[in-house]
């Protein structure tokens, strides 16, 4: 799959609230991987945001529940 197509792919995860698999793997430095790497760090915020609004919903957002503190 190509970069962008990656990137639009991560975006209707996250849109659908599929947070575990809305993060992109980055290959490169270029501004496309820059904006996946800035992509990677807002989906990190919102699942941070979630957490805190709901720490019951800790799985759902992609996050193990023996990994929370």
């Amino acid at each position: 799959m190509r970069p962008i197509e990656r990137l639009t792919a991560a975006a209707h995860s996250l849109k659908s609230g599929d947070y575990a698999n809305a993060n992109i793997e980055v290959k490169s430095n270029d501004e496309v991987g820059q904006l996946a790497r800035t992509f990677n760090v807002m989906i990190d915020v919102l699942r941070q945001r979630e957490r805190e609004r709901d720490p019951g919903r800790a799985v759902s957002l992609g996050y193990d529940r023996k990994e929370e503190p």
